[in-house]
């Protein structure tokens, strides 16, 4: 059984950085607000996740400013494991936790070209996760996607579903997905049974929004949400077909016939369950 712990998720200031060894200075300042946060929260129950944010570690010039994607693979983006992810690896041994974290970072194959690129670091300080953000900001970002180098991606990942959404085992679990959905199948019950005035009580003013057209926009939330959490066939389809529609994808894409066999619907499952 895994013990309770608390998880911690930063909010910090940021420096956006213009060369890749000014990412010391906002790695530096993730360390001081790392150890106010768990002189806060590392009390009765041990802290044993860290999430710093995205943009944390690199802000977004790259975005704001528009800068040359090959230039600022080269001049700022990190590599993985490379020295920031070793700094970020000693505050995990620190401070024995997890810590999730996110960077522009270039792929071994792509010199000039650099991906979104979500990693977990675990106590002992090594890489344990790489995640390739798979769709960008597209106004403004221009990380490489690995829907952009496709046949590339298949060839040397190849065409599972762990190669686009990995997921490490750890000594923190998966199995803490399941009170989560737990949890928000309650949530979801309240909603689909509680009248307006009831929700009105009970729900923060920043979640009510105005209080006078509430009861109009939880009709419409009731004609949304998914019924026990869960995605028909018919649903998924539609949505693969928006997405066709608006983004170039290749021409075929392999779909299990299963839904279960696409979806991690593990913790789902076994929170209806119980």
């Amino acid at each position: 059984m895994i013990e309770p712990y608390n998880a911690v998720g930063l909010i910090p200031s940021f420096w956006g950085i213009r060369r890749r060894e000014e990412i010391k200075q906002n790695i530096d300042h993730l360390k001081g607000l790392t150890k106010a946060a768990f002189w806060l929260s590392n009390l009765d129950i041990p802290v044993r996740l860290l999430a710093i944010p995205e943009g944390a570690l690199m802000g977004f010039n790259d975005e704001v400013l528009d800068v040359d994607h090959a230039d600022y693979a080269r001049t700022c983006c990190i590599d993985i494991p490379g020295p920031e992810t070793d700094e970020i690896g000693k505050l995990a041994r620190q401070w024995n936790v997890f810590i999730m974290a996110q960077a522009k970072a270039r792929h071994k194959d792509w010199k000039n070209r650099f991906f979104n690129i979500g990693f977990v670091v675990d106590p002992d300080g090594n890489i344990i996760l790489q995640h390739y953000k798979l769709s960008a900001l597209l106004p403004v970002e221009r990380s490489v996607s690995p829907h952009d180098v496709y046949d590339w991606w298949i060839k040397k990942y190849g065409r599972t579903l762990d190669a686009f959404w990995p997921v490490a085992d750890t000594k923190i679990g998966r199995a803490e997905l399941i009170p989560l959905a737990r949890a928000l199948l309650r949530a979801l019950a309240r909603i689909r049974a509680a009248t307006p005035d009831e929700l009105l009580a009970v729900l923060p003013a920043a979640v009510v929004g105005t209080p006078e057209d509430f009861a109009l926009r939880l009709r419409g939330t009731r004609g949304v949400y998914l019924p026990d959490g869960q995605v028909s066939d018919d649903a998924f389809r539609h949505s693969v077909a928006l997405v066709r529609a608006r983004t170039v994808i290749p021409a075929k894409v392999d779909m299990p016939r299963r839904l279960d066999k696409l979806l991690r619907m593990d913790p789902l499952e076994e929170a209806l369950r119980r």
